[in-house]
C-alpha cells in the first residue's frame, strides 16, 4: 500500500515537474513576444506613431488607433492636438470619461479651439457629468452654430427637458439640415415626448435609405423597447452590434431589454461586456441598480445609485428610484432629499409630487406633511396609506384628536390592513383611551395572529400601564403560538428587565443571541447592559462578536468607536468610523463623527466632504446640520451654512452656541439686518457675551454711532476685559485716533491673544509706519491658523512681497483646494512671476465660485494674455455682466475686444470704464488704449 502511494506521488511529482517546465516555456515565449512587440512599437518615433494612429482612426480601426496614439503620447506627452485626437477615439469607443480627461489635458497644454470645446461638452454629456457639461457650455457656447445647438439639445435631453431639447434640435436642423447626427438626436427627442408614430416613420425611412447605419438601428431598438416589443428590440440592438462591434450603446440596449424582461442575470452579463471603463457611467450604474432592485438587494441598488448621482446629479430616473428605495426602507430623510431634487427638475412631476407627500407624511413633521398636501383638504383625502401616515404625524406632533380621527378614516377604508389597524390602536393609547387600545390590539392579534408587532405592542402597552403580570401573560401567550420568534423572545427579556430581573433578562438575551445570531437587537441589548454595569471590555467583546458574523456592521463599529474615544484612543475611533463609512453607504453617524474629527484636526476639505455625505443622507438631523454648518464656515462657504443654522435655531431658539454660529454666518454673508437681530437675541440670553457685544458694537461703528459702541464696551469691562479693550480700539480707529487704537489693541492682545486682534494690530502698525512684522511669529506658533495666513498673504501681496504671499496662498490651497479667494490671488501672483500654473489656478477659482465676477475676470484676463482671445471674451463678458460698476473689468474686456478687431465695442467698454473721474488701477492703460483706438469715424451724410 505504501509502495503504491509512493509510486503515485512520484508520478504526480513528475507530472507537476512537466507542467512547470511547460509553464516556464510558455512564460519565456510570452516574454520574448512581449519584448518583440515592445521593440516594434518603440522603434517608431512619436511622430510616426501619432501619424499612424490618425490614419487608423480615419480607417475605422479604433483599437489600433488607441494603441498607437497612447504609445506616441507616452513618448511625447506634450502634444495637445494628439491628445485631442486620442480623446475623440476614446469617445467613439464609448469611454467618455477617459475622453474627457484627454480633452482637459489638451486644453491644459494650450489648445483652445471651438472643436475641442464642443468635444469636451459632448464627452461630459456622454459620461453623465451634466453639471460639468452645463458649466463648459455656459463658458464656451456660441448660440448661432448648429454644433452648439445640437449640444444644447443633448444637454437638455439628458436633463429630462425633452420639449426644450426638441426646440433646440429643430433650430440646429434648420441651420444645418444635412447633419445626420442632428436628425438622429431629433428622433430621440420625439421618442421621449411620446411621438412614437412619427419617430417610427422617420426610422423606417432612414433604414430604407441606408440599412447599414448602426445609429438608426439603435434608435429602432429604443423605440421597440419603449413599446415593449422586447424580441424586436433585442434584434435591433444585435443588428447594431453586428454593424459596429464597438457600439457601447447597443450593448447597453441589450442589457435594458434583459432588465425589462426580468432576465436580471443575463442583464448583468450584458453590462459586464461593456468593460470596466463603463463602471463610472451613470446610465450603466442606474441599470445595475435596477438589476439589484429586481434581485431584492436594496443596499446594492442604493450604492449604485449614489455613485451614478455623484456623476449625474440631475438624472431623474436615478433620483426617483433612490427616493423610492429609501422610502421603502423607512429612511425618510434621504428619500425627502431625492424627492426635492426631483421637483427642482420638474415641479409638476406627478410621481415626485405623490412621493413627496408620502415622505412628508411619514417623516413626522406636521408642517411638512400639511405643506405637502397643499391643495388637498385632509378631510377629502381617500388614500388609506396617506391617511395613515398623516394620522401618525398628527400623533407625533401632539394633535391626538386629529390623529385619531384621521386613522379611524384610514381603518374604515382599509379594514384588512394590519399596520393601519395597529396605528389606530396606538392612537387610542395616545388619546388616553387605554382600555380601547387594549381591545383594538386584542382584536388585531385575533384577526391576524401572525402579525407579531401587535403582540409586541400589547406587551409594551401593559408595561406602560404598570401591569407587569398582564405583560407577562401577554408575552407568554404570544410565545405559546410562536415559541421560536426572536422578536418575541427579546421582548420577554425586556419584560424581565423592566421588572428588575436584570440577570434573568441577560439570560434571555443571551439565549436569543445564541439561537438567532443574526437577530442583532438582543446582542446590542447585551452590550448595553454590559456598559451600564461598568464592563466596557465585555461590551467591546460583544461588538466584535457581532462583527465576526456581520462584517462592517455600522452600529457595532460605532459602539466600538465610542468605547475607543472613552479610552482615549482617538486614532482607533477614527479607523472604526472610517470602516463604518466605507462599508455602509447609508450610515450617517460615522460620517458626522469623521467630519468632526477632520475639522478638529484642521483637515478642512476632508471635513467638508464628510459633512456633505452626511447631509445627503440625513439633511434634517440636527447633528448633521450642526456639523455641516461648522464645515461650511471653516471652508469659507458661509452662504451654505445659513440654511441649516436657521433650521437649528428655529428648533432650539434658546441655544447660545447656535446663535453665535448663526451670527457668524450672517456676518460673513453681510446680512447686517439679520446679524443685528441675532446678536441682540444672543445678548438677551448671555448679556456678558464678549464676542456678541464686539460684533454689535462693530455694527454701531459702521453706522457712525461711536457712543453706542462705547456703552457696549463699558458694559463688558468686568466680564471680558479683552473684548472691551478691542472695542475701544475699534472706536478709536474709526475716529482716526491711531495711537489710542494701537494701545487698546495691545492691551487686548496682552490680555487674551487672538488672531483677529493680531490682524488689527498689524494694520495699525502699518498705518503708523512702525515697520513691525507680527504675522511670521504668530504663524510659526499657530501653523494651522488659516485666517491669519490669508491675512498675511493679502498684506504681503499688497506690499509687493509676492514670494512670501505666494508661499501662504500655496499652503492655503493645499489645505483647502477649493478656497476661491486664495486660488484667484495665487493665479495673479503666478501670472506675474511667469508661472505656467496661473491659468489653472484661475480656472479652479471659477469652478469653486462661478458667480464671482472678479474670478471670471482673472481667468479671462490670463487667457487673453496667453493669446486665447476667443475663450477670454466669453469670460470677460460674463464678468462685466455680473459687476457692471467695476471699471477694471470694462478695461479688460475692451482690451480683448480690441485685440479681436472689435474696435467699436472696445471703445464702448473704455468709455464706460472712464465715465467717472475716480481712479482705478487700470485707468492709465484704459486712457492709452482709447487714445490708440482714436475717435469713431463720422457717419456719411
Amino acid at each position: 500500500m505504501f509502495e503504491k502511494l509512493f509510486s503515485r506521488r512520484r508520478r504526480s511529482s513528475r507530472r507537476r515537474s512537466h507542467r512547470q517546465r511547460r509553464i516556464l516555456a510558455i512564460a519565456a515565449l510570452a516574454i520574448c513576444l512581449g519584448a518583440a512587440a515592445y521593440w516594434r512599437l518603440h522603434r517608431d518615433s512619436p511622430d510616426e506613431l501619432l501619424s499612424r494612429g490618425l490614419e487608423r482612426a480615419a480607417q475605422g480601426d479604433l483599437r489600433g488607433a488607441l494603441v498607437d496614439l497612447k504609445a506616441g503620447l507616452a513618448a511625447a506627452p506634450g502634444r495637445a492636438a494628439a491628445r485631442f485626437e486620442l480623446g475623440k477615439v476614446e469617445l467613439r469607443l464609448g469611454d467618455a470619461a477617459s475622453a474627457l480627461k484627454e480633452f482637459d489635458a489638451a486644453r491644459g497644454l494650450g489648445l483652445n479651439s471651438d472643436a475641442l470645446a464642443q468635444a469636451a461638452v459632448g464627452a461630459a454629456i456622454a459620461a453623465g457629468r451634466l453639471d460639468r457639461a452645463g458649466a463648459d457650455f455656459a463658458l464656451y457656447a456660441r448660440a448661432d452654430q448648429a454644433g452648439w445647438l445640437l449640444l444644447k439639445g443633448e444637454l437638455e435631453f439628458a436633463g429630462g427637458r425633452h420639449a426644450e431639447a426638441r426646440a433646440s434640435l429643430e433650430e440646429a436642423a434648420r441651420r444645418d439640415p444635412a447633419r445626420t447626427d442632428i436628425a438622429r438626436a431629433l428622433v430621440r427627442a420625439e421618442l421621449a415626448l411620446g411621438e412614437r408614430a412619427g419617430a417610427r416613420r422617420a426610422i423606417d425611412a432612414a433604414l430604407a435609405t441606408d440599412g447599414k447605419d448602426a445609429e438608426t438601428w439603435l434608435l429602432k431598438g429604443q423605440l421597440d423597447l419603449a413599446e415593449e416589443r422586447h424580441p424586436a428590440a433585442l434584434a435591433a440592438y444585435e443588428r447594431a452590434l453586428a454593424l459596429d462591434p464597438h457600439a457601447a450603446r447597443a450593448r447597453f440596449g441589450v442589457a435594458a431589454v434583459r432588465i425589462a424582461s426580468k432576465e436580471y442575470t443575463a442583464a448583468g452579463k450584458a453590462l459586464d461586456e461593456l468593460g470596466p471603463a463603463a463602471n463610472d457611467d451613470p446610465r450603466v450604474l442606474y441599470a445595475r441598480a435596477l438589476i439589484a432592485n429586481g434581485l431584492n438587494e436594496p443596499q446594492a441598488a442604493l450604492a449604485a445609485l449614489r455613485k451614478a448621482l455623484q456623476v449625474a446629479p440631475r438624472a431623474r430616473e436615478s433620483l426617483l428610484l433612490a427616493a423610492d428605495l429609501h422610502f421603502r426602507l423607512g429612511e425618510y430623510g434621504p428619500a425627502a432629499d431625492y424627492a426635492r431634487r426631483l421637483l427642482e427638475l420638474d415641479s409638476g412631476d406627478p410621481l415626485a409630487q405623490r412621493l413627496q407627500k408620502a415622505i412628508a407624511l411619514a417623516s413626522g413633521r406636521l408642517e411638512h406633511a400639511l405643506g405637502a398636501l397643499a391643495g388637498t383638504d385632509p378631510e377629502h383625502l381617500n388614500d388609506p396609506q396617506l391617511l395613515s401616515l398623516l394620522g401618525t404625524t398628527y400623533l407625533k406632533n401632539g394633535q391626538y384628536a386629529a390623529g385619531a380621527k384621521t386613522l379611524a378614516r384610514a381603518t374604515a377604508l382599509a379594514p384588512d390592513s394590519s399596520p393601519i389597524r395597529l396605528q389606530f390602536a396606538l392612537t387610542k393609547l395616545a388619546t388616553g383611551e387605554v382600555d380601547a387600545a387594549v381591545r383594538e390590539l386584542e382584536a388585531l392579534r385575533t384577526a391576524d395572529p401572525d402579525y407579531l408587532l401587535a403582540e409586541v405592542a400589547l406587551v409594551l402597552l401593559e408595561l406602560d400601564r404598570q401591569q407587569p403580570e398582564a405583560a407577562q401573560a401577554a408575552i407568554t401567550r404570544a410565545l405559546a403560538a410562536h415559541p421560536d420568534e426572536p422578536v418575541l423572545l427579546n421582548t420577554r427579556g425586556y419584560v424581565e428587565e423592566r421588572s428588575g430581573a436584570v440577570d434573568a433578562a441577560r439570560r434571555i438575551y443571551e439565549s436569543v443571541a445564541k439561537a438567532a445570531p443574526d437577530f442583532l437587537p438582543a446582542r446590542f441589548n447585551l452590550a448595553r447592559l454590559d456598559n451600564a454595569a461598568g464592563m466596557p471590555e465585555a461590551a467591546q467583546a460583544r461588538y466584535r462578536a457581532i462583527l465576526e458574523h456581520h462584517p462592517h456592521q455600522a452600529d457595532a463599529l460605532n459602539g466600538l468607536a465610542a468605547l475607543a474615544m472613552t479610552a482615549g484612543n482617538e486614532a482607533e475611533a477614527e479607523r472604526l468610523w472610517q470602516e463604518a463609512r466605507d462599508n455602509n453607504p447609508e450610515a450617517v453617524l460615522p460620517r458626522v463623527m469623521l467630519a468632526q474629527q477632520a475639522r478638529l484636526h484642521h483637515k478642512l476639505d476632508l471635513a467638508a466632504q464628510f459633512a456633505e455625505e452626511a447631509r445627503a443622507l440625513g439633511p434634517f438631523l440636527p447633528l448633521v446640520q450642526y456639523e455641516f454648518a461648522l464645515a461650511m464656515l471653516a471652508t469659507d462657504h458661509a452662504d451654505r451654512a445659513v440654511e441649516p443654522l436657521q433650521s437649528l435655531v428655529a428648533r432650539f431658539p434658546k441655544s447660545a452656541p447656535l446663535l453665535r454660529l448663526m451670527s457668524s454666518a450672517y456676518g460673513r454673508t453681510r446680512d447686517d439686518a439679520r446679524l443685528e437681530a441675532t446678536l441682540r437675541a444672543l445678548l438677551d440670553l448671555a448679556p456678558g457675551d464678549g464676542e456678541a457685544t464686539r460684533a454689535l458694537a462693530g455694527i454701531a461703528i459702521d453706522k457712525g454711532d461711536s457712543a453706542a459702541a462705547e456703552r457696549l464696551a463699558a458694559g463688558i469691562e468686568k466680564s471680558d476685559a479683552a473684548a472691551a479693550a478691542e472695542l475701544r480700539g475699534d472706536v478709536a480707529a474709526a475716529g482716526g485716533h491711531l495711537d489710542a487704537a494701537l494701545a487698546a489693541y495691545e492691551r487686548a492682545q496682552k490680555t487674551t491673544p487672538s488672531s483677529r486682534v493680531l490682524v488689527k494690530l498689524q494694520h495699525m502698525n502699518d498705518q503708523r509706519a512702525t515697520g513691525a512684522e507680527l504675522f511670521p511669529e504668530w504663524i510659526a506658533a499657530h501653523p494651522d491658523d488659516l485666517g491669519t495666513r490669508l491675512a498675511a498673504a493679502t498684506r504681503w501681496q499688497r506690499l509687493g512681497r509676492n514670494a512670501a504671499a505666494r508661499e501662504q496662498y500655496e499652503w492655503i490651497v493645499k489645505a483647502v483646494p477649493r478656497h476661491a479667494l486664495a486660488l484667484n490671488n495665487l493665479a495673479w501672483l503666478c501670472f506675474e512671476a511667469g508661472d505656467p500654473r496661473a491659468a489653472d489656478f484661475a480656472r479652479r477659482a471659477v469652478a469653486a465660485a462661478p458667480e464671482r465676477a472678479e474670478y471670471l475676470d482673472t481667468y479671462g484676463w490670463l487667457l487673453f494674455k496667453q493669446g486665447n482671445t476667443e475663450q477670454a471674451l466669453d469670460l470677460l463678458r460674463k464678468a462685466v455682466e455680473r459687476a457692471p460698476g467695476e471699471p477694471d473689468l470694462h478695461y479688460h474686456l475692451a482690451a480683448a475686444l480690441a485685440d479681436g478687431g472689435q474696435k467699436p465695442a472696445a471703445r464702448t467698454e473704455l468709455e464706460a470704464a472712464l465715465a467717472k473721474p475716480a481712479a482705478f488701477p487700470s485707468r492709465k492703460d484704459a486712457e492709452a488704449l482709447l487714445s490708440e483706438l482714436g475717435h469713431p469715424p463720422e457717419s456719411a451724410e
